[in-house]
């Protein structure tokens, strides 16, 4: 099942088994996909989390660099966008930087990008992690 993508949607599994001459068999089965938005707090597991979920939301709110202009993906599946390039401009950034010092450190890097998402977006000024990991 793939209902929607970092748990915004989960799906509920129903498998009734039947237990008939030393074996187990599927009798029955039912899905449902819940949205995880709907589904009430348990205060007992938001307790457990907590600390972990700070630090996630401390280490996604780090800044990582800055951008002098705000850019967008949202035209990207028909025309060149800026965006996709910086991507592909940190991916070949990326392999260069690991080639160097190695036998393969004067091969010619090419890095190609695609735009899989129309709602990824980096603002003008700081960009944190959480802003590069909706690319």
């Amino acid at each position: 099942s793939e209902p929607l993508k970092w748990g915004q949607r989960l799906t509920l599994f129903d498998f009734e088994l039947t237990w008939s001459k030393g074996c187990w068999s599927v009798a029955k089965v039912s899905a449902q996909v819940l949205n995880s938005n709907t589904a009430a707090e348990d205060p007992k597991i938001t307790r457990l989390l907590s600390d972990e979920h700070r630090k996630v939301v401390a280490y996604v709110n780090q800044v990582i660099g800055t951008s002098t202009q705000a850019m967008s993906s949202a035209e990207g599946p028909g025309k060149d966008v800026a965006i996709m390039d910086l991507i592909s401009h940190v991916q070949a950034g990326t392999v260069k930087g690991a080639l160097a010092g190695t036998d393969w450190a004067a091969l010619p890097v090419l890095s190609q990008a695609s735009c899989f998402s129309r709602t990824a977006a980096i603002p003008a000024g700081q960009v944190t992690i959480k802003d590069a990991a909706g690319l």
